[in-house]
């Protein structure tokens, strides 16, 4: 296997660094942020705007919130690339195809296993 994953390691951490710079933009950005509201000179909201507010605070809710499970992510990839166990799946231990970790540098399985659980998955739901 080719251990030089030092490529895979600069696009992890650039991800990182712009993930949480766009998380920080979105606080800044969301109604329920009034530190943020206070510093822009923003107004409070009347009740009449109480529903659009309440919807862009969930949706920039759930932009941080997928940001921040991809950056969990990240993190565990280059603690993989630190301690040498990046590139082998956590199902079967085997080498993950290198084309597929420069594609998805955050897979942690190998493909037929990531098939197979999605698989076991679908077949629970119907």
């Amino acid at each position: 296997m080719n251990n030089d994953f030092s490529e895979i390691l600069k696009k992890l951490e650039k991800q990182k660094v712009e993930s949480l710079m766009r998380i920080d933009e979105l606080r800044k950005t969301d109604p329920f942020n009034l530190d943020a509201q206070v510093e822009k000179g923003v107004e409070l909201i009347s009740a009449d705007d109480e529903a659009q507010v309440n919807e862009v605070h969930e949706r920039i809710s759930s932009q941080i919130t997928t940001l921040s499970n991809v950056n969990i992510k990240v993190d565990l990839a280059i603690e993989r690339i630190k301690n040498g166990s990046y590139g082998v799946c956590e199902v079967c231990h085997k080498e993950i195809d290198s084309t597929r970790l420069s594609i998805m540098p955050l897979a942690s399985m190998c493909l037929a296993d990531e098939k197979s659980i999605e698989n076991r998955i679908k077949s629970k739901i119907l």
